[in-house]
């Protein structure tokens, strides 16, 4: 298991995620975010599906099927 910690100063988690859950998912990793509340879950979950124009990144947010087959999960846990 690897953790790694980011600390952003110039750019909201909103626009800087999408670029690390992508190289995560590309390396075959898996990503845990834990986020301070829902609205925090929703805006990013928004952010995941809106990335790319040619795709999206895949990923689930607490309380949906399979929780844990997700490469990306986010939660406020």
């Amino acid at each position: 298991m690897q953790i790694q910690f980011y600390h952003l100063l110039s750019s909201g988690y909103e626009r800087a995620l999408p670029a690390l859950a992508q190289k995560a998912i590309e390396a075959n990793y898996r990503l845990h975010v834990k986020l301070s509340g829902k609205d925090a879950v929703k805006k990013l979950d928004e952010a995941l599906w809106t990335y790319s124009p040619d795709s999206f990144l895949p990923h689930g947010i607490e309380g949906c099927p399979q929780e844990a087959q997700h490469p990306v999960f986010l939660t406020t846990q």
